[in-house]
């Protein structure tokens, strides 16, 4: 990776938010450009985020815009518009413990 590398991260949820904390810690990263269905609480993310490691005396270049996988165009045009090195895909139709909620025989 060089200096100018940016990543896309698509999906917020738990892994997102995970991946988007050791990212912005990552050397050799320029831009990383969040993108997530869920706009509120991607917003509050990255604002967490930045304030943890601007404390630790990183200072990653994030945005955001929202993206719905399901709109195959939006998400064309979002990767050529952003033309990232790295696509990192962390986006789930249905979290991980959801089917945890369901009675066991619908499991």
């Amino acid at each position: 990776m060089t200096d100018q590398t940016t990543v896309m991260l698509i999906g917020l949820g738990s892994l997102g938010e995970i991946v988007l904390e050791f990212l912005t810690r990552e050397k050799g990263i320029g831009r990383i450009g969040v993108r997530s269905r869920n706009e509120k609480r991607a917003e509050e993310q990255n604002n967490l985020v930045s304030m943890g490691v601007t404390a630790q005396g990183y200072h990653p270049k994030i945005d955001f815009i929202p993206l719905d996988l399901n709109q195959a165009d939006a998400t064309t045009d979002a990767i050529y518009r952003v033309s990232p090195g790295i696509i990192l895909g962390a986006a789930s139709m249905m979290t991980w413990w959801y089917p945890n909620l369901l009675p066991s025989e619908e499991r």
